[in-house]
């Protein structure tokens, strides 16, 4: 305790001065820091804007385009469904042979999902492309759209050969599953796309051929059309139906629609017009 003198006299001041100036001082250099703070970030991002390699990079990151593959499929199968159920029923009320053929494979009927195949090939491949998803290399993509096909003509060609063997249809199947395995490595996003709508088109086709198989329909879906194999009509549809719908034509529609998608993308990269030169800083 400080000592008191007598008389009332006033306590004596501490031994340790307060250093108030000093504290002030202090205090007065934090607020003046905190000042200054949002200042120097302005300072940094202005000299970012100028090209300043020593501000910091407030750039964003760059996002990688993703393509809506449900989106873009919708309507296509939407429409392939349409005219796969108008075909049954122009089939099934022996309406023209030249617009619905019912003979076994149907070749040659000019309502057919068939057809859609190059023209939605072209189709995918600009919406693609519109979207910065085109192919990396065009001529590359082009390559191997070719290649398959060559592989998918020749399984066809040795098939004919030994005709509705297990064979055949094996080393059928085979290649036209190669075949659309390579347009992977040519077109990545394309693949995905003709792929996703291969399926979606070709399942409802295969659906179709079990009910028109099971119940004896005079009409192209139906496997036994085909030349017995002496099998059951459930082995007869797997034989001539299930897996023909799922691999083969799933091939042929990947194939086909990468020639003319890949052909398409490289026209409209060439046709594309040049990109503006960005301003000088």
């Amino acid at each position: 305790m400080l000592p008191v003198v007598a008389g009332g006299a006033e306590r004596r001041k501490p031994d340790w001065p307060l250093h108030s100036e000093v504290v002030r001082r202090m205090l007065t250099v934090g607020r003046e820091s905190k000042k200054e703070i949002p200042v120097k970030m302005r300072r940094m991002q202005a000299g970012a804007g100028r090209g300043n390699s020593t501000a910091v990079d407030m750039e964003k990151p760059t996002l990688t385009p993703r393509v809506h593959i449900g989106r873009l499929i919708l309507l296509p199968s939407l429409l392939t469904l349409a005219i796969t159920i108008l075909r049954l029923v122009g089939e099934l009320q022996q309406w023209s042979k030249t617009w619905f053929n019912p003979a076994p494979g149907g070749g040659g009927a000019i309502v057919g999902i068939v057809w859609l195949v190059p023209v939605l090939g072209v189709y995918f491949a600009i919406r693609l492309s519109s979207q910065g998803l085109g192919p990396p290399t065009p001529k590359r993509a082009i390559v191997y759209a070719v290649s398959g096909l060559l592989i998918l003509g020749a399984g066809f060609v040795l098939f004919n050969t030994f005709p509705f063997s297990l064979p055949g249809l094996v080393f059928l199947w085979a290649t036209s599953a190669l075949g659309a395995a390579m347009q992977r490595l040519g077109w990545r996003e394309m693949f995905k796309v003709l792929m996703s709508y291969a399926y979606a088109a070709r399942i409802p086709v295969a659906m179709v051929m079990f009910l028109a198989t099971r119940l004896r329909w005079e009409s192209h879906y139906s496997a036994l059309a085909f030349p017995p194999a002496r099998l059951n009509w459930l082995a007869q549809f797997f034989l001539i139906g299930f897996f023909p719908q799922l691999v083969w034509w799933v091939g042929f529609t990947m194939v086909v629609g990468s020639v003319f998608g890949s052909i398409a993308a490289a026209l409209a990269q060439r046709h594309r017009p040049p990109q503006p030169a960005p301003a000088p800083s």
